[in-house]
């Protein structure tokens, strides 16, 4: 059977997340995913030899974060999600990357969804990659490219070369870093020439609109007003909300809202925090003006939407 891996760096310690190096650590212990189709290492690194094991993860509507990249090839099916507000179809033969502290919202997976892929926390990405990681996978962006049927096989030979490193030596040594890192600097290479390309075609507004995108993940929790957003972007900000409006047929405001509501019903669900402390946390002036913001968006009040949420998820907290 072919390795079926998933290249990601994930931060161990996120508050929100719902997917860690350690959750799946703890999945293999306790016999949830089966050790002869699995392979991890506590120094950061786990390869599987059938994604499907992690079916419970991709039917799930909740989002969750992770961090640093994610990249893998899809072999066969297709996979609909939520990346940073943006929805996207993943599908046969696409390359896929999902940018650094993305936020992910599974909507729908195919009974024959098949990609290939690793795991890997971001300490680790930067050592094997000697603290010189590939452009494509430090930037900002999500991206997918159509890649041809020889280049989905050559890469899933290095794959199923490196498993035979890792049954050989059951840890990871040097031949195995090095194979992780030939493996990253392929996909990169293959890359590369798409990327170029496809920037060239784009418009200055749909690139624009992109920069935009990539901006309110990333400040949406301590910038709320649009003002600095077009301040970055050097335009004003009437300009860049027609632009927004104009390829997504929602307001700016409304994506900035979206984010911050978010990043709100996570931090309801998956924390401890308290109402005021999550307020204080996602920078609201009072308690009452994070109240009225999110019963506006979400129709009822943070208390009532963290009680409605244990009641529908007994016990989902830390787990998949």
């Amino acid at each position: 059977m072919r390795p079926i891996l998933f290249l990601m760096t994930i931060s161990i310690n996120m508050q929100a997340q719902r997917i860690t190096l350690d959750t799946i650590l703890d999945k293999y212990r306790d016999g949830s995913i089966p050790k002869k189709q699995f392979f991890i290492d506590r120094c950061g690194f786990a390869l599987g030899r059938d994604l499907r094991t992690f079916r419970p993860l991709l039917d799930i509507s909740a989002p969750f974060y992770f961090d640093h990249c994610r990249c893998g090839i899809i072999l066969e099916g297709c996979f609909r999600v939520r990346i940073n507000l943006l929805e996207y179809e993943f599908t046969k033969g696409n390359l896929i990357m999902v940018n650094s502290g993305a936020l992910v919202e599974p909507i729908e997976v195919s009974d024959d969804f098949l990609m290939t892929g690793l795991f890997i926390t971001s300490e680790m990405f930067e050592s094997v990659m000697r603290y010189h990681p590939p452009e494509n996978f430090t930037r900002q962006y999500t991206w997918q490219q159509k890649i041809d049927e020889n280049e989905v096989e050559y890469t899933c030979m290095l794959f199923d070369t490196l498993w035979e490193i890792l049954q050989k030596e059951n840890k990871i040594n040097d031949t195995a870093r090095y194979m992780i890192a030939a493996i990253i600097s392929h996909i990169d290479s293959v890359v590369e020439p798409l990327r170029d390309r496809s920037r060239e075609r784009k418009s200055q507004a749909a690139l624009m609109f992109e920069k935009f995108i990539v901006l309110v993940n990333v400040h949406a929790v301590e910038q709320h007003r649009l003002d600095f957003y077009a301040d970055e972007l050097c335009v004003t900000p009437r300009h860049l909300g027609s632009v927004v409006h104009s390829f997504s047929g929602v307001t700016a405001k409304e994506w900035i809202d979206r984010a911050l509501i978010t990043r709100a019903k996570i931090q309801l669900e998956y924390s401890s925090s308290t109402v005021s402390e999550i307020a204080d946390e996602l920078n609201f002036p009072s308690d009452s003006f994070f109240c009225k913001f999110f019963k506006r968006l979400a129709g009822m009040s943070p208390a009532a939407y963290r009680k409605s949420s244990e009641n529908e998820m007994p016990g989902a907290k830390g787990g998949f």
